[in-house]
């Protein structure tokens, strides 16, 4: 399996289109509700793919449409299978995704919206990643078109011809201005960031099926808006490598409206859900209590505790946890022992620290390590006294991610990370950390 530094995506040796076998198999997942003209014309597009029919099929998952939908068995030699959500009130592309997801036969999942249109190569474009580096999630850019400006037949025949892309050419515009900023100053996701996972969208979202899986799927949070957002983060911060493909042309049927009372609405309801469970900047602002997913895992495990919870508690805020084995006397919410803590909000912790015994740590310690380590964008850091003995180790849940990826074993995984997002010794002393216990 390749080896990527950071998130240079670039690096990667990937053949260009139409010069490549491919031999991974392809699920394409579409949630929707009521289907209509514009599933018919996706489907019609995915019919058309330059992807091996042998190695593509569809699902499409009828999220509680009434009545329930009645779809073809296959569009030009391409499987379609319908898989049926009841209505449980909410808002369900993330349970919708995720049954989709669940009964998808592909080593690679492709999500998209209903309301897309591909050109015949854009599967091929996403899915050429995956044989390179299947711990990566690949996403694209949107044309947007005005339904009215195209006949249904024109749009037909250009998908029959493979011509998507000049009938659209001058009818298309880029209405996700928001993501084309996060692409410009990351120079199309090449240079790593903290936030760089805000750019992962549902409508157009491909992942293997084993690094889905190992996320636990999407959360079924019921609000539109989030549940990708939030899917992207736990990718990020599992080590995911994050891909642009600008050759992959795809196209939504229809403009973007907002109504913009309901934006705030949304906004407003998505507040508390951001920062209990996304731990980055600009999502996490300054709260008195625990928010579900931590900033920071401490982990003391496999001794005594006692002294090291207590001094990992003095001197931090409620964006912490100690992991312990068990909690014991321990009567403070940030303090969990392996056993109950939510394995996929451990994992979308930021940050994971270790400490020796009898050490000392000062106010703001924790909090001072992880901003240098964002700053700087380093992916391990020992603290070190005077001696060369080390006090204190923080790695990002990111670069320990990517190294369980790349199939790291637990004693090397410090080692790869280091490698792969950067190591640094400092002084112990300069961040507050010294011997002596509490």
């Amino acid at each position: 399996m390749t080896t990527i530094r950071a998130n240079e995506w670039h690096r990667l040796d990937v053949s260009a289109v139409g010069s490549w076998e491919p031999t991974l198999a392809v699920t394409v997942v579409i949630p929707t509700r009521d289907g209509g003209r514009r599933l018919e014309l996706l489907l019609a597009s995915l019919g058309r793919q330059t992807y091996p029919t042998s190695l593509l099929d569809i699902v499409v998952v009828d999220d509680a449409s009434s009545p329930p939908l009645e779809l073809v068995l296959d569009v030009n030699g391409v499987t379609v299978r319908t898989v049926r959500c009841e209505d449980d009130g909410t808002f369900g592309a993330g349970r919708a995704r995720n049954a989709g997801a669940a009964v998808a036969e592909g080593d690679v999942i492709v999500f998209l919206d209903s309301d897309l249109l591909l050109a015949d190569d854009a599967v091929e474009c996403l899915a050429r990643w995956q044989h390179a580096a299947p711990y990566s999630v690949v996403t694209a850019t949107l044309g947007f078109f005005d339904v009215g400006d195209v006949e249904e037949s024109e749009l037909r025949s250009a998908i029959a011809a493979a011509t998507l892309p000049a009938l659209l050419k001058d009818k298309a515009t880029d209405d996700q201005i928001w993501r084309e900023k996060t692409f410009s100053r990351t120079f199309d996701l090449t240079v790593d960031t903290p936030d760089m996972f805000r750019i992962v969208i549902g409508a157009v979202m491909v992942v293997s099926r084993s690094l889905h899986e190992s996320l636990g799927g999407l959360r079924e949070l019921g609000l539109r808006g989030i549940e990708d957002t939030e899917y992207g983060y736990r990718a990020h911060a599992a080590g995911a490598l994050l891909v642009l493909d600008r050759d992959a042309r795809l196209w939504h049927q229809g403009r973007r409206h907002f109504d913009s009372k309901k934006a705030v609405a949304t906004r407003r309801e998505r507040l508390p859900l951001l920062h209990d469970l996304i731990a980055s900047p600009g999502f996490r602002e300054e709260s008195t209590s625990p928010p579900k997913v931590p900033t920071l895992v401490v982990d003391l495990r496999g001794s005594d505790p006692a002294d090291a919870v207590l001094a990992v508690l003095a001197s931090s805020g409620p964006d912490v946890r100690c992991l312990v084995d068990q909690c014991g006397k321990f009567a403070d919410d940030r303090v969990v022992d392996i056993s109950t803590m939510n394995e996929r909000d451990l994992a979308a912790s930021a940050y994971r620290g270790w400490i020796a015994d009898s050490v000392a740590i000062d106010s703001g310690a924790f909090e001072a390590i992880c901003e240098r380590m964002r700053q700087e964008r380093i992916g391990v850091v020992h603290l070190v006294d005077a001696g060369g003995i080390e006090l204190m180790t923080v790695a990002s849940s990111r670069s320990l991610g990517r190294a369980r990826l790349l199939g790291a074993a637990d004693a090397d995984e410090i080692i790869l990370a280091g490698k792969t997002f950067g190591e640094w010794w400092l002084p112990a002393e300069d961040f507050g950390v010294r011997t002596g216990g509490i």
